[in-house]
């Protein structure tokens, strides 16, 4: 679909940061809005995909899980899931 992007989280301060993403040859910033560790050990960050009208023609909510297991990142409109894709 968007062929091969990229995510590179990049921390702010201490307790927050943001991902350096880069789609389509068009590089963009993501605020991680929320961190959350859960009971199973599941780490995600998720934030809004700012400037990615350009892209997509909308913006959504995104969910990167980066632990346990590979990566993937859900992207979410209206609480449904668009799409979800795994690391490479």
């Amino acid at each position: 679909m968007d062929g091969l992007y990229s995510l590179r989280f990049r921390p702010t301060d201490e307790w927050d940061g943001e991902f350096d993403v880069v789609i389509k040859g068009q590089e963009l910033i993501w605020p991680v809005l929320t961190i959350d560790r859960e009971a199973d050990g599941c780490l995600t960050l998720s934030g809004m995909t700012d400037g990615s009208r350009v892209i997509w023609g909308e913006e959504f909510w995104y969910v990167v899980q980066v632990e346990p297991g590979a990566p993937s990142v859900s992207y979410y409109g209206d609480q449904v899931c668009w799409r979800t894709d795994h690391a490479a």
